[in-house]
């Protein structure tokens, strides 16, 4: 009859501090960074969880670890990243979720044409996985203004 009612509640007891969980969500920047600058769309996919959602703009969304996989297997095949800078501007810790959001800047060397430098920001959500690595499980970006 339009009440709510709770149907169960996990507490999490989580005793990280910030710096070490911003320290650790900055190596897995570096290993995404590594393997998509590489152009190991393997490694670069497997930042991702296995129910991740990739948002790239003017695309369909990359539901899950394989989607993701296939669109980085296509771009990395026409294209090369020559630089990723990632800069995080904000981030905040909720138990085993980040929410992050920042700007980077890439510079992409197509098969077929010019170099790109393109500019952007992001929001990401990491989950801390059972292996002790973040990995992205929300991730969308624009261009800047």
């Amino acid at each position: 009859g339009g009440t709510w009612k709770y149907a169960a509640l996990r507490v999490i007891a989580m005793r990280m501090k910030y710096g070490a969980v911003e320290a650790s969500i900055g190596k897995s920047w570096d290993r995404f960074i590594a393997s998509f600058e590489k152009g190991d769309a393997d490694a670069s996919a497997s930042m991702f969880t296995a129910s991740a959602i990739n948002m790239v703009p003017m695309n369909e969304n990359n539901v899950n670890r394989e989607g993701v996989l296939a669109l980085f297997k296509d771009f990395l095949s026409n294209n090369k990243v020559e630089k990723l800078k990632v800069t995080p501007h904000e981030l905040e810790v909720v138990g085993p979720v980040a929410y992050q959001w920042g700007t980077f800047e890439e510079t992409t060397v197509p098969k077929k044409g010019k170099t790109i430098v393109s500019k952007s920001r992001f929001y990401a959500v990491w989950n801390l996985e059972a292996d002790g690595t973040w990995r992205f499980h929300r991730f969308l970006f624009n261009a800047l203004p």
